[in-house]
């Protein structure tokens, strides 16, 4: 069972590759996204 990020860091380090993936097979030009934990912005 793969560990979920637990600190921003491991947050980028996981989305980043993940995001520029999608966003070549997708044709997207640019995106963004929030983490959101307990009410504050986590990331």
């Amino acid at each position: 069972m793969t560990k979920a990020p637990n600190n921003a860091k491991e947050v980028e380090s996981f989305a980043d590759p993940l995001f520029a993936e999608k966003m070549k097979k997708y044709n997207v030009n640019g995106s963004s996204f929030a983490v959101v934990h307990d009410g504050k912005e986590y990331f």
